[in-house]
């Protein structure tokens, strides 16, 4: 025990309690969980569109504009995305407008101390059919089938492998598949 003494103040101080207090501050932040992203903000992805709120991995809406919807895919994917140490999220985006497209998207949400924050989305296309998602030292690897020159949009056919980083908050498509 260490004795510490200031005027009109005595106080021990217990080593080992010290040392305790330090490894709790330095403990990892919480991992973004199925709960927190299937609840969360996304930006709706569409031109000059605004954030929606998720409940339970959905948002709908009709209005005088039309009938939206989208569902948030927890894919289970983390790693640091934006190379600040704290383990982010990916996650897919189905997006429908209103017609017969079902567009597909991959999004980023970085862990904003344990809470998600949505920053970046990536197309991957109307009616895609998403076979895998890895995620490996921030790159995103994404299997899927696309519909190649001759195919209807209804039916893709060609199997497509994409990659993707997070570049300042942005998903750009990198090559090295």
């Amino acid at each position: 025990m260490t004795r510490i003494t200031r005027p009109h103040l005595m106080a021990f101080v217990n080593v080992p309690s010290v040392v305790l207090a330090v490894a709790a501050a330095t403990t990892p932040a919480r991992m973004l969980d199925a709960v927190a992203l299937l609840n969360a903000e996304y930006r709706l992805p569409i031109q000059g569109s605004s954030s929606v709120q998720v409940r339970d991995g959905k948002w709908a809406v009709e209005n005088a504009q039309g009938r939206q919807s989208l569902t948030v895919l927890d894919l289970n994917l983390h790693d640091d995305l934006d190379g600040d140490g704290l383990p982010d999220a990916v996650v897919q985006l189905v997006y429908w407008g209103g017609g017969s497209g079902v567009f597909n998207y991959l999004a980023a949400v970085i862990n904003d101390q344990g809470q998600p924050l949505h920053v970046a989305s990536a197309e991957l296309g109307d009616r895609v059919q998403v076979k895998s998602v890895t995620v490996k030292n921030g790159r995103i690897t994404v299997r899927l089938v696309v519909q190649g020159a001759d195919d209807p949009a209804c039916c893709p056919m060609v199997p497509a492998t994409r990659v993707f980083s997070l570049v300042k908050n942005h998903l750009v498509e990198v090559s090295g598949a």
